[in-house]
C-alpha cells in the first residue's frame, strides 16, 4: 500500500481534530471538570473585546457587521478583556541559564512541579532573518559581521558559495560560522522555572 503525502496529512489532521474535540471537558492542571456541552455553550465571564473579525460572543447582527467592522485600529500589544492583565515573563535576548531567550516562539507549555510553580517550556521555531539582523545588536549588545559577509559575497559576482567547502582559514567562512552560531542560539527549546 502506498500513501501520498496530502491524503496522509489530511488523515493526521482529522485524527488530531477528533482527538481535540473528544477531550473537551478534560481536567488539565486541576481545573474543575465541565461537561463538554456546558463548556461549549457557556457565556464568557468577561466582556468580549472587539477584534477585526466578528465572532459569536460579541453579538453583532449580520446586517450590522459591515458597519461595525468597516474600520478598526491595530494595536502592537496584547489586548485583553477588561479586568485581565498580563506580565512579560521573558523576551528575546533575556538570559536563560547560560544562554538567552530565543526568537519566534510558536509553542508554550506549563509543566507544574508543585503548588503555584512549574516549568514553562518555549519552542523557538526559527529566526526572521531581516528583523533578527536589524535588531540583533540592540537586543544582545554584540555585533556580527553582516556587512562584511554581504560585501564578500558581492565580490564573488553571482558565484554560488558553499560555506562548508571553504577553507577553515577563510575569513568569509569564519564570519558565516559566527553568524550561524548566533542564529542557532535563538532557535530550539527554552525551559524557565516560574513561581507565583
Amino acid at each position: 500500500m502506498s500513501l501520498k503525502r496530502r491524503p496522509f496529512l489530511m488523515f493526521l489532521g482529522a485524527a488530531a481534530g477528533v482527538s481535540a474535540v473528544s477531550t473537551v471537558g478534560c481536567q488539565p492542571f486541576g481545573f474543575k471538570r465541565a461537561s463538554s456541552r456546558k463548556a461549549i455553550s457557556a457565556k464568557p465571564q468577561f466582556k468580549p473585546i472587539k477584534s477585526p473579525m466578528p465572532y459569536n460572543a460579541i453579538n453583532v447582527s449580520t446586517a450590522q457587521q459591515p458597519i461595525d467592522f468597516a474600520q478598526y485600529v491595530l494595536q502592537d500589544d496584547i489586548v485583553l478583556p477588561e479586568g485581565f492583565t498580563y506580565d512579560v515573563i521573558a523576551a528575546w535576548g533575556d538570559p536563560v541559564g547560560d544562554s538567552r531567550f530565543g526568537y519566534n516562539n510558536d509553542y508554550l507549555s506549563f509543566v507544574p512541579t508543585g503548588p503555584d510553580e512549574g516549568f514553562l517550556t518555549v519552542n523557538f521555531e526559527y529566526i526572521s532573518s531581516g528583523t533578527w539582523k536589524q535588531t540583533y545588536q540592540m537586543v544582545t549588545g554584540k555585533t556580527l559581521p553582516f556587512d562584511e559577509v554581504a560585501q564578500a559575497l558581492e565580490k564573488r559576482e553571482n558565484q554560488s558559495v558553499d560555506a562548508f567547502s571553504l577553507a577553515d582559514s577563510d575569513a568569509l567562512k569564519q564570519q558565516i560560522q559566527q553568524i550561524s552560531k548566533e542564529a542557532l542560539i535563538d532557535q530550539g527549546l527554552g525551559v524557565i522555572s516560574i513561581r507565583r
